[in-house]
């Protein structure tokens, strides 16, 4: 036997010596589309359909989506697992399109390997996300006559934290392709892959809860609940079905999706935003039965329509499920437990085609073995940390329901790191005028994610007094020319000012996008007095003498008004981006004026336009009686154009109205002193 030049003992994944990603598989040219399809359906389906089936993929050339998604998840799983010091190959092995598992195991086999871990690109447990695969496992094993290989399977990963994470902050991003749309008129439909009623009815680990729809309705409460979270609401959310196939009078879950979009303008929906949590890629029927059919659908019903990115590769999803094999591969060391609520191997009866279906041979699973054996199976224990199921793959490029597509896990699989918090949006300001509606507990805040960010703890940022300056200068005077006089005059000039005990947030140069204004400092402190004292040593220093101030204003921290944990960004921990563009607003009379639940729903709606953008930072702070404007805010990024995207799109919500003042505005690059220096006039 050739020995598995991978499988070191001392491998993280061992016993393993190989993982194999199993996929549903599509056609890789035209040539090959019927002969898919063919494969696909058994022979159960007429030509004259699977022709029309075959219609889709004219629109890619005859190339299904999926390849190459799967070709991108294969490699992230790969580079996770080597970021952890695993050696053990990463394969592909599609049912349905090459490479096809015959081949992968062959291969594998050849080269020594004797025990597999596959992990199958679904999220959900059923029939077709699941057991289908176990069985083809089998299948494949026994065509190419190999009797010593086992194999076991990661569990469903539909509880991944990153797994919801991913969906949920797709959902977001997706808010800001709608128009904005009161609260009442806008609704979320999740979409999933449609199965057969009687698979529906065996779907499951044959306990409460743990069946298709269970697992699908617990993914979109825990997206809802993410999104929440951050916006403060979240639009009224359903749960429909796509991809519908099999004969007529058969039974399927519904609503379909499109059946389910002509519906909802009586409803008084204006605009929908439909979320393929059932998908982990965009293959096949993501992009044609929601990005064609069910965009024409909602068109010609009137409704704003766009569509929620799938999980992809999301790092997060990634991290947990390259976290959630490791730990099986210690489970089967003897050194841990299962770490999802799934048993593995999969328990007897589980997810069969139907109720009364005959069990035939599977691999990892305790009801009816393959043949094949290899090493003796070890059973993970069922215990370990239980998470109510959340995540969702889906069929994938078939007419029938036997593909489903695969997602990304995340955090509570992860065994070597922390779990995953919701992006790190959530712990700063959003990009919102003033104090945003939420109905969420003061203690929602996350920490961020981002290495340049630290957590801070809300209670304590709004416990104390947090103030800042913002002092805007020209060039009256030329600099010094002699580059080590200028140099010496700068950071001079910013170390006496920093003897007041304030922390320098940054200087911005603002030259050229304002004719009256070079430099922008942004101060930072405890105390008042200190910015004050700051200022007045700025204007006595050696470079103060060479500026001329053009405006300065200062504002506050004050905890908001209807979500304490609401923070801004910098004094949430959120560390300097690359540019940054300050203005001052004053509200309108009547705003003050408004019903709470007035005020509360445009601030909601302002909310869920602006914290979608995660990648722009906000701290607003309040300045009532500091000068002559009521707020100060300041919008950070590290792409200056995407800080010009966020305040574009803020001009289209309601709140807008209420808004008297919002300039001047003062725009510019974060630099040191010395490169600011640099940039300026010199005599």
């Amino acid at each position: 036997m050739t020995a598995n030049p991978y499988a070191a003992p001392t491998d993280p994944l061992a016993p393993y010596g190989a993982v194999l990603v199993v996929s549903f598989g599509g056609p890789r040219s035209p040539e090959e589309v019927m002969p898919f399809l063919r494969r696909v359906s058994h022979g159960r389906i007429p030509e004259e359909r699977l022709a029309d089936v075959a219609r889709h993929y004219d629109r890619f050339g005859g190339v299904s989506p999926i390849n190459d998604a799967t070709d991108v998840f294969v490699n992230a799983i790969g580079n996770e697992l080597r970021r952890h010091g695993v050696r053990v190959p990463v394969l592909l092995g599609n049912r349905n399109g090459t490479p096809f598992l015959e081949e992968a195991l062959t291969d594998m086999h050849a080269h020594g390997v004797r025990r597999v871990l596959a992990v199958v690109t679904s999220a959900y447990a059923s029939y077709s996300g699941c057991r289908q695969y176990r069985e083809e496992i089998a299948t494949a094993l026994a065509h190419v006559g190999i009797t010593d290989m086992q194999v076991d399977k990661v569990p469903p990963f539909n509880e991944a934290p990153g797994f919801i994470r991913a969906n949920a902050e797709a959902l977001m991003q997706a808010f800001m392709r709608i128009p904005p749309t009161p609260l009442e008129a806008t609704r979320v439909v999740f979409v999933t892959h449609s199965i057969p009623d009687s698979m529906q009815d065996a779907s499951g680990a044959g306990q409460p809860g743990t069946d298709y729809i269970s697992q699908h309705k617990a993914v979109c409460e825990k997206v809802a609940g993410q999104v929440r979270q951050v916006f403060g609401n979240m639009p009224q959310w359903d749960l429909a079905y796509c991809s519908r196939s099999g004969r007529p009078n058969d039974p399927w879950l519904e609503p379909d999706i499109i059946d389910h979009l002509r519906n909802l303008p009586e409803q008084g929906v204006q605009s929908v935003v439909v979320a393929p949590i059932g998908f982990v890629a965009d293959h096949m029927e993501v992009v044609n039965d929601l990005d064609y059919e069910a965009a024409e659908a909602a068109k010609v019903s009137g409704l704003a329509f766009t569509r929620a990115a799938t999980a992809g590769t999301h790092p997060a999803f990634i991290a947990d499920l390259a976290g959630l094999i490791l730990s099986q591969a210690a489970a089967a060391r003897g050194e841990g437990g299962n770490l999802t609520s799934w048993p593995a191997p999969c328990a007897a009866g589980c997810c069969r085609r139907y109720p009364d279906a005959e069990d035939i041979p599977t691999v990892s699973g305790s009801d009816v073995e393959s043949v094949a054996a290899g090493a003796d199976v070890v059973d993970a224990e069922p215990g370990g940390a239980v998470f109510v199921p959340s995540g969702s793959a889906s069929a994938v490029d078939r007419p029938g329901p036997e593909a489903v597509e695969l997602e990304t896990p995340p955090s509570p699989y992860n065994p070597l790191t922390k779990e995953t918090p919701m992006s790190d949006h959530s712990s700063a300001d959003s990009v919102i005028e003033g104090p945003r509606d939420d109905e969420v507990p003061a203690g929602s805040y996350t920490a961020p994610t981002d290495p340049r960010d630290t957590p801070v703890i809300p209670e304590e940022v709004n416990a104390s007094s947090k103030w800042a300056m913002y002092s805007v200068f020209r060039v009256a005077t030329a600099l010094p020319a002699e580059d080590d006089e200028r140099r010496r005059l700068v950071e001079g000039s910013d170390e006496w000012a920093g003897h007041s005990g304030v922390d320098t947030r940054g200087w911005y140069d603002l030259s050229g996008l304002r004719a009256n204004a070079d430099l922008l400092v942004w101060w930072v402190s405890d105390d008042p007095a200190v910015l004050q004292d700051a200022y007045h040593r700025f204007r006595a220093s050696g470079l103060g003498r060479h500026l001329e101030p053009v405006w300065s204003n200062v504002g506050v921290h004050r905890p908001a008004e209807f979500n304490k944990s609401h923070l801004p960004s910098c004094f949430a921990g959120i560390a300097p981006r690359r540019w940054a563009a300050f203005y001052p607003f004053i509200r309108s009379k009547e705003w003050y004026l408004l019903p709470a639940a007035d005020r509360s729903r445009m601030l909601r709606e302002h909310g869920i336009v602006g914290a979608a953008s995660s990648d722009v930072k906000a701290s607003t702070l309040a300045a009532f009686a500091l000068g002559d404007y009521e707020w100060i805010l300041a919008l950070e990024g590290d792409d200056l154009a995407r800080v010009v995207d966020v305040m574009k799109d803020l001009r289209y919500v309601e709140a807008r109205r209420y808004v008297d003042v919002d300039t001047p505005f003062f725009t510019g690059e974060r630099v040191s002193p010395v490169v600011w220096a640099d940039r300026q006039m010199r005599a």
